[in-house]
């Protein structure tokens, strides 16, 4: 009766072996039989969710009942929490795993009681009562301290991961997810892996910083390698769709969309994947502007309005399904639906105290709002987006805030502001009074050059207005020229919150930018804002004939400054090596280089990120 299939994978031998004994087992009612259909429904379950398993996990359960034994009981219970569609489906489902929880404390069994609790927290989250989620969590988590038991000890960091993420504790949440993996491989849990995906996947979207966005790409090719693993589980083949979406991969989108969409999406079961495989294609569907699909997909998804998505054993929630009918609608010209849809989204988002979703939602609805343009729309579409902007900031969903401020900027029709860089302000200026930094140079005559600048600074003015922005300001300038004296570096060009600075020594040039960097990144946010400084440098000649070398060199550093991301040092492979062969050694260490090209620049040129983060400060 323990026999139990890898989640994912049709297992024919263990159903051979089930109908086998099944068919041995005497006609009629009785314990051993309805533990055998119940043990049947499951090992079918991933080829035919909808007819066969459901009809042996129904058959099985009034046997059970009818014969009054409470351990078959408890099995045909836990074995049908995965089936059942709609509304209907996740309230039965609710009562369900209710009556096995009062079975599990009849038989005094604590690890049906930690099942039974698991369980019942899904349906709950499904149904949007983060407070009874709440309840159950900790009631397993006591359970499962209890039992000290590998296999069930490392679902309470996934399910606490799923917490924090709707919480918007990001780093807690990427934390926990790795400790629920690490636990779940040591108890040789293969679906650790599949949750772990699933988590990480959520919050890399959601987050969407600088690293987030790095790590977007390999993760694609660790959804292919799940959908090609797990062809049980077309989830993970919908999830690739969503995530080319989330990318601005159109075609690789349309491609996924469409070979899942055949015969009215046939290829999807009707099973416990069925509306988050939906919600992800809907997601794909509305980037793409698919009015054909989106129709379909609302179709299908209208029944469930009410719930939320949940993914797995609740591993991750997307949110409210009323989000995404409301991308449907508005992709299909639902216009009315659409608003409907989106109210009724943030109102459930709110009462599960779901901030990532409730940011998302209020930029979704502002988006739509002004691309609707009736009356009233605009106040309404700057009133969500000061309320995503805020959450957003606050929990740190820096691809949001991006984008929030952007739509912001263009509804208030200032989209002519610089929204990324004073870097190219700062050459024009010195390129104009042409300084002579000939007197700050080495012996050698040469002179190591940094440039800097804050990211998304305009973005940041916007966000904070004027007077707070100028205290973040004078407090960044202070920090610059606090260390930049201390390291020997001379200040040519201050402009807004840009900085040209000169340093005879490379290697005090190099440990200067990484001082700044790290007590950035280490110090309190003024203004409750952590601004994130990238900064470029090189090592060249001060002077040369009629100036010309100059001029080079300055634009030089410049330009590899506008290539550097918030946080991060790039330098000029010259520098790498005079700051590497200085007589005292360089503290910091380089990456491995990349070849770019940088603007009003022949060629390529190789630049090294300086891992400031891995220095030891002096």
């Amino acid at each position: 009766m323990c026999l139990i299939a890898e989640v994912g994978r049709h297992d024919r031998e263990l159903v051979g072996l089930l109908t086998e004994a099944l068919e041995r087992t005497p006609p009629g009612d009785g314990a051993q039989r309805s533990q055998l259909l119940s043990g049947l429904a499951q090992a079918v379950y991933w080829v035919d969710a909808e007819g066969r398993s459901e009809e042996l996990g129904l058959e099985a359960l009034e046997m059970a009942r009818r014969i009054g034994d409470t351990p078959s009981l408890a099995l045909a219970l836990a074995r049908r929490q995965f089936t059942g569609t709609g509304l209907e489906g996740a309230e039965r489902r609710l009562k369900e795993s209710e009556e096995l929880l009062e079975l599990a404390r009849r038989l005094d069994d604590r690890e049906l009681e930690a099942r039974a609790h698991a369980y019942h927290l899904r349906d709950e989250l499904e149904l949007g009562d983060v407070a009874a989620v709440d309840a159950d969590l900790a009631s397993f988590a006591r359970l499962v301290e209890e039992l000290r038991q590998p296999q069930w000890s490392w679902h309470v960091p996934l399910l606490r991961g799923m917490r924090a993420v709707i919480a918007g504790r990001f780093d807690d949440a990427e934390r926990l997810a790795a400790e629920a993996f690490a636990g779940g491989q040591r108890a040789g849990e293969p679906i650790s892996a599949q949750f772990y995906a699933t988590q990480i996947a959520l919050l890399r979207r959601l987050r969407r910083s600088d690293e987030d966005v790095a790590q977007l790409d390999p993760l694609v090719e660790r959804l292919a390698e799940l959908a090609d693993g797990y062809p049980a589980i077309p989830a993970w083949r919908c999830s690739l769709a969503a995530m080319h979406a989330e990318l601005g991969h159109e075609r690789e989108a349309r491609a996924a969309l469409e070979a899942i969409a055949v015969d009215d999406f046939a290829v999807l079961p009707r099973d416990a994947q069925w509306t988050i495989s939906l919600g992800l294609l809907a997601e794909a569907a509305a980037f793409l502007g698919d009015r054909e699909h989106a129709e379909a997909l609302y179709a299908h998804l209208l029944p469930y309005d009410g719930l939320t998505i949940v993914a797995g054993r609740a591993a991750a929630c997307y949110g409210p399904i009323a989000r995404v009918l409301a991308l449907l609608a508005g992709a299909a010209g639902r216009h009315m639906e659409a608003a409907r849809h989106f109210e009724d989204a943030l109102r459930l988002s709110e009462r599960m105290g779901d901030l990532p979703f409730t940011a998302r939602t209020q930029f979704e609805f502002a988006r739509f709002a002004l691309d609707r343009e009736t009356e009233g729309d605009r106040t309404r579409a700057l009133d969500l987006l000061a309320g995503a902007l805020e959450t957003g900031q606050r929990i740190g969903m820096i691809g949001l805030v991006r984008s929030a401020l952007a739509l912001r900027l263009e509804a208030q029709g200032l989209t002519a502001l610089d929204t990324t860089t004073s870097i190219d302000f700062m050459i024009e200026a010195v390129s104009n009074e042409r300084p002579d930094i000939a007197a700050l140079a080495a012996p050698d005559g040469q002179v190591t050059i940094l440039f800097s600048d804050i990211e998304d600074s305009t973005l940041i003015t916007e966000r904070l207005g004027d007077e707070r922005w100028l205290r973040v300001l004078r407090a960044h300038n202070a920090l610059f020229r606090r260390l930049v004296g201390a390291h020997g570096g001379y200040e040519v060009k201050n402009q807004g919150d840009g900085f040209m600075l000169v340093f005879p020594d490379a290697r005090q040039a190099v440990e200067c930018a990484a001082a700044i960097q790290r007590d950035l990144a280490e110090t309190e946010p003024v203004e409750g804002e952590r601004v994130r400084v990238r900064m470029g440098m090189h090592s060249g000649e001060a002077i040369r004939e009629e100036g010309d070398f100059f001029g080079r060199s300055v634009i030089l550093a410049a330009r590899i400054a506008a290539q550097a991301r918030g946080g991060e040092i790039l330098v000029s492979e010259e520098l790498k090596r005079r700051a590497e062969e200085a007589e005292e050694e360089c503290p910091l260490g380089f990456d491995g280089g990349r070849e770019i090209e940088l603007k009003g620049l022949s060629g390529s040129h190789r630049v090294y990120r300086a891992l400031w983060e891995q220095a030891v400060p002096a």
